[in-house]
């Protein structure tokens, strides 16, 4: 008994996914659906309860029901973000992180928002040499619009090279394939880089 309490005690939690994990968007979604069904039911209980109490519609759980309204709202426009884009898959993700060389970093499950204009869905960024490789499959924008939004975070960083962008994931895995160099850990520009793409992506 005291063995298998042990085990259970040393054993490692799953790590939350954060923002550039893979699976990163499918967790977000069914999170996000949740909170949104809890807002629904807390908004609904509140409206009820008021009604059964006061047997009118004008008091102040109803007061109270529409002030909940504003983050119920914001959460549902949440989930409306994430709804059209799906997680890198997996095995492609498998693959492409088993061939990056010791200094490359990557993100994946990228949605990148902007004031104006539809939001920007990448899969998988790779982040090597002061520059970013990215695949974006099922783009609403041209790969020139993609690599121009991209040299923002590249720039902030640091870097003046021109990202590249593929919406086919051979010919994105046989760019990664080409990266090399003799670094073995990632560069302080790099890490600039994918901080910055981070905090652009919802």
């Amino acid at each position: 008994m005291t063995d298998s309490r042990k085990n259970l005690k040393d054993s490692p939690k799953k790590a939350r996914l954060q923002k550039g994990d893979a699976g990163y968007i499918k967790t977000a979604k069914q999170r996000q659906s949740i909170i949104v069904l809890i807002w629904v039911v807390v908004i609904g209980a509140v409206l009820i309860a008021g009604y059964m109490f006061t047997k009118s519609r004008l008091n102040a759980a109803t007061v109270l029901g529409i002030v909940l309204v504003l983050p119920a709202a914001k959460a549902v426009v949440r989930l409306i973000l994430l709804l059209p884009y799906t997680s890198a898959d997996p095995e492609e993700y498998a693959r492409v992180k088993k061939i990056l060389p010791p200094c490359a970093l990557i993100a994946a499950d990228l949605i990148l928002t902007r004031s104006e204009g539809a939001a920007t869905y990448i899969s998988m960024a790779v982040i090597c040499g002061g520059n970013v490789f990215a695949f974006c499959p099922g783009h609403k924008k041209t790969l020139a619009q993609i690599a121009k939004e991209l040299t923002e975070s590249v720039k902030a960083g640091g870097g003046k090279a021109s990202p590249a962008v593929f919406g086919d994931f051979q010919a994105f895995f046989m760019q990664i394939q080409k990266l090399s160099s003799k670094e073995e850990t990632p560069s302080n520009k790099d890490e600039k880089i994918r901080r910055d793409l981070l905090s652009r992506a919802v």
